[in-house]
């Protein structure tokens, strides 16, 4: 029925929606067999990595401007708020 790209967005799709219900299972798997905090945290970010993956291939394949725009927004907003507490933590300590 589809071929080139529209097959890829197609099989995409469906996979972001497999991982993402296999994430979903997993984490609640996850937090009702595993007691040792550390390592349920560990295997939480390992997934929720997996999947952010997924999510980021499907946007790069649907438009790739649309993903690098995303892509910088989520870099500024992570580090601008982690630079700006360093300055005021700085300034703090140096009187």
């Amino acid at each position: 029925f589809f071929s080139g790209l529209d097959q890829l967005l197609i099989n995409l799709i469906l996979i972001n929606i497999l991982v993402y219900i296999l994430r979903t299972v997993l984490i609640d798997v996850v937090d009702s067999v595993i007691k040792n905090l550390l390592s349920r945290y560990i295997i939480i970010i390992i997934v929720n990595i997996t999947w952010i993956v997924f999510v980021f291939l499907l946007l790069f394949v649907l438009d790739p401007l649309f993903a690098m725009a995303i892509l910088s927004f989520l870099i500024v907003a992570i580090t601008l708020p982690s630079l700006a507490a360093k300055k005021r933590l700085r300034s703090f300590l140096l009187g």
